[in-house]
C-alpha cells in the first residue's frame, strides 16, 4: 500500500506499511538520525523509552510543510 504523496497521514509517512510501527508513530514524525557515510534513518521504535520518542517532530501543519519542502 503506497500513500498518496498529496494526502499523507499524520505522523510517520511509513506508518501504514511499517512492520515495526507503534501507536506513537501515528502521532510523531521521526527525526532523521545520521548513520555515517551520508546515510540517515528516521525510526521511532529504535528508542527504548517514551521520553526519547518525544524528541520526534510533533505532527501539525507546519511540520508537515517543512517535511514536504525537505523532500524536494
Amino acid at each position: 500500500m503506497w500513500p498518496d504523496p498529496m494526502d499523507l497521514a499524520s505522523g510517520c509517512p511509513f506508518y501504514l506499511r511499517c512492520p515495526e510501527r507503534r501507536d506513537i508513530c501515528n502521532r510523531l514524525a521521526p527525526e532523521l538520525v545520521g548513520l555515517g557515510k551520508g546515510y540517515k534513518m528516521a525510526y521511532l521504535p529504535r528508542y527504548a523509552d517514551a521520553a526519547k520518542c518525544e524528541k520526534g517532530i510533533p505532527v501539525d501543519a507546519k511540520s508537515r510543510e517543512s517535511r514536504a519542502d525537505s523532500a524536494t
